[in-house]
């Protein structure tokens, strides 16, 4: 067999293109999610009250989003069985099912809506990162930044009335300041 042949019935430009196509799928994932995070850390801070049912909608969006990705790189790499994709679902599921017993615990009081966020946070952390393990590097990346998004939210429910008294009076020193200046001008 001619290697020179086999190198020229390759399209190596269909090669690249699905490989480029496939990169940019998994880097818009990858920016969503992180922007998802972003975002539910806000919702925690600021709105305590639904940060439990916003991390709720944001694992269903991460499960969808992660076994979309695997079906894709699944029907366009032959090599991958669908089963792949079935256990990816199930691991998702398992978060989603998590995610339901707290939200019972919040039903009956057991938890406040705010320790259930940052709950739901850290359990969607954790199925992120052992997503990374067993299906996809990329989601260790995310698994990461949403564990910095946790230990920030803690941090900021813990310290916000001092970082808000703090705002506050640095802003109330502002005004007074523009106000002052602008008198003496006049």
């Amino acid at each position: 067999m001619d290697l020179g042949k086999v190198i020229d019935e390759v399209n190596f430009s269909d090669v690249f293109q699905r490989q480029f196509s496939h990169l940019k799928l998994r880097l818009a994932i990858c920016i969503t999610m992180i922007i998802l995070g972003f975002v539910g850390v806000i919702v925690t801070d600021i709105i305590p009250l639904y940060s439990w049912k916003y991390w709720l909608f944001t694992s269903i969006v991460y499960a969808v989003l992660s076994v979309l990705l695997s079906f894709v790189v699944a029907t366009q790499r032959k090599n991958i069985p669908y089963s792949f994709v079935v256990r990816e679902a199930l691991h998702w599921l398992a978060l989603i099912f998590m995610v339901y017993l707290v939200s019972l615990f919040i039903h009956h009081g057991v938890i406040s809506n705010v320790i259930a966020g940052i709950f739901i946070l850290t359990l969607l952390t954790l199925t992120t990162i052992l997503a990374a393990i067993h299906f996809d590097t990329m989601y260790f990346f995310v698994g990461m930044v949403l564990a910095v998004f946790a230990v920030a939210s803690v941090v900021f429910v813990q310290y916000f009335m001092m970082i808000a008294i703090v705002t506050i009076a640095i802003a109330a020193i502002l005004i007074f300041w523009q106000f002052r200046f602008r008198v003496r001008q006049k």
